[in-house]
């Protein structure tokens, strides 16, 4: 018990730290660096999902604390090491820029957005459109288990993101980027999904940051206070649409009145991921021994034929569980503890600090688009995993299409 009134006083600490940096030390700090933004996700998430709660079905062990706080070390102990020598971020030789031509960029994004078009067309006139059918969450499975299809089809979020670069970047004849914006928005609310928005717009946030204008406290606040809305709104929607007047009845029964469906929700969700990794902890190594890097190989194997496992499918089978649903959410530790033990949850948060930071540092130094695009999805990738996992093939294709898209638009001029 003394450690984890530790632990938690530990947590509490760097709570109220990053709070004062945000409150009161604003303009000397950069909120979206890795070093400030990805911590104060983490700590807050981990440490109000985990409370322990008269009413709670899972209490978070000694062990489950100390392994939250084993990760948060090791994530400042690698991302410090670029942080500190920022030379492990630069480019040896003559560098390039890589200002994107405008009528390039149009023709790629074209041919992409057709393609693209076309894929979700065919998932949708198999399975149906996961917002407008009656069970969100039976629809989405099917439509989820498109395979490579629904890969493409996804490609959206990246032309979303393409097309407000090109919207900051060009002044005028910017018609064509705002259709694809307002399509592409469309397009993933009609996924039925809440994190399909997101993955979109935080890159677009990171590239207006540092291209166009610094991001206020107060826009900061007023855009995350919309994403809880939303996040909440997304889950009380799929609740009704499956289970009609009777879900409002059952939020009835537990005082929740019709203005506070989606802060209800919100609570719900800071649950899952430690209850989830509780689950883990619970099972492995006990029941199911250290599977030694299978779940960080499932995203490299996702193309291969045949239906392959989601690192949180693995998760849920472990636990016995069965719900609908990808996966369980299990946080971002469970993944490294299932596969490499404590020394996993170490070397994986270590990296995802070093491999944060180093991307950061770089589109700093070279402050073009694409270098902001491919931090901005890694960083709401690891966002996100504080709750599931990190572990997903979506990651890998959205940078390998920023980089076809950058070269395939790029005007490289020679720098003096």
């Amino acid at each position: 018990m003394n450690a984890i009134f530790f632990v938690k006083a530990v947590f509490l600490l760097l709570l109220g730290f990053y709070l004062y940096l945000i409150a009161f030390r604003w303009k000397k700090i950069d909120f979206f660096s890795p070093l400030i933004i990805f911590p104060l996700a983490y700590v807050l998430y981990l440490y109000v999902g985990s409370l322990d709660f008269v009413q709670d079905q899972y209490i978070i062990s000694e062990r489950q604390w100390i392994y939250y706080l084993f990760g948060i070390l090791a994530f400042y102990l690698g991302a410090f090491i670029p942080a500190l020598n920022s030379k492990i971020s630069t480019v040896k030789g003559s560098r390039q820029t890589g200002e994107w031509d405008r009528k390039r960029l149009l023709v790629v994004l074209f041919v992409l957005f057709a393609i693209a078009l076309i894929a979700r067309f065919m998932i949708y006139e198999s399975s149906g459109i996961p917002l407008l059918s009656k069970d969100i969450m039976s629809v989405r499975l099917q439509a989820s288990e498109s395979g490579y299809l629904g890969q493409v089809g996804m490609s959206t979020e990246v032309i979303f993101m393409v097309s407000i670069a090109g919207l900051f970047m060009f002044k005028k004849n910017r018609l064509f980027f705002i259709f694809l914006i307002a399509i592409t928005l469309a397009l993933a609310l009609l996924t039925g999904t809440r994190t399909s928005i997101i993955r979109q717009m935080f890159p677009s946030i990171i590239l207006f940051h540092y291209l166009v204008k610094r991001v206020s406290k107060k826009a900061i606040l007023t855009i995350v206070l919309i994403s809880l809305i939303f996040i909440g709104s997304m889950s009380f929607l799929r609740l009704y649409r499956e289970w009609g007047p009777s879900s409002t009845q059952y939020l009835a029964s537990q005082n929740v009145k019709p203005v506070f469906y989606w802060l209800y929700f919100v609570s719900r969700d800071f649950k899952h991921g430690p209850e989830g990794f509780a689950r883990v902890l619970e099972v492995v190594p006990q029941k199911y021994g250290f599977q030694y890097g299978k779940l960080h190989a499932l995203p490299f194997l996702f193309p291969l034929p045949g239906n392959q496992l989601a690192p949180g499918e693995v998760l849920k089978q472990m636990a016995g569980l069965e719900f609908k649903g990808v996966g369980m959410a299990a946080t971002i530790l469970a993944p490294q503890y299932v596969d490499f033990g404590v020394l996993g949850i170490i070397l994986g948060m270590f990296l995802i600090g070093f491999i944060s930071e180093h991307v950061y540092q770089l589109a700093r130094h070279r402050n073009l688009p694409v270098y902001y695009l491919v931090y901005g999805a890694l960083s709401i990738t690891f966002f996100l995993g504080v709750r599931t996992d990190y572990l997903n093939f979506d990651i890998l294709w959205t940078i390998f299409l920023l980089i076809v898209i950058h070269f395939a638009a790029v005007r490289r001029v020679k720098e003096r």
